[in-house]
């Protein structure tokens, strides 16, 4: 799958995080964690970008509760690519030990393993849907690993390429353009 992502006039951080999406394939609600794989249709790559310089509502206090602002940096027009496909998830194996990483013009930048998820799959389906009940198609973000720019101060920028990839599932290249 190749994608182009237009970098947000309003941002100068944006940023990348590889992560496992699993696709949810029967309605779940208040599912048990032992249970809890026998919802997921398939799996895909995302790579769930972020303006990292719009989270924050500046114009408001600093012990403010609405200071962050999750919408604002994660909501624009091609901010979370996900492919190349869907692999069935009968197809996967383990989905608690898939590699999983990401580059940027060639240089690693995140590489792990999605046995390192700080909840596991079967822990976020069980809470998730013990809040709302899950539907066929909806998808869940598992989370990010260690890498992405944030902790390093760098950002991506107009003509870099990334390639974000999962064992098993394939590889998503993706181009940033102003």
């Amino acid at each position: 799958l190749d994608v182009t992502v237009k970098i947000p006039a309003k941002t100068k951080k944006l940023d990348w995080e590889v992560e496992l999406a699993l696709i949810i394939g029967k309605t779940a609600r208040n599912v048990a964690e032992k249970d809890a794989l026998t919802y997921v249709m398939g799996y895909t790559v995302s790579n769930d970008l972020s303006c990292r310089d719009l989270g924050t509502r500046t114009q408001l206090p600093e012990n403010s509760n609405f200071r962050s602002d999750w919408v604002a940096h994660k909501c624009f027009d091609g901010s979370c690519p996900m492919g190349p496909w869907i692999t069935l998830a009968r197809d996967i194996g383990d989905a608690h030990n898939l590699k999983l990483g990401l580059d940027v013009n060639g240089v690693k930048k995140q590489d792990s393993n999605s046995k390192e998820l700080i909840f596991n799959i079967n822990e976020q389906i069980a809470d998730i849907s013990g809040r709302l009940t899950l539907h066929p198609g909806d998808i869940i973000l598992t989370g990010t690993p260690a890498g992405v720019g944030a902790g390093k101060g760098e950002f991506l920028k107009a003509g870099d390429k990334v390639r974000a990839w999962i064992e098993r599932i394939g590889d998503q290249i993706g181009r940033a353009h102003v």
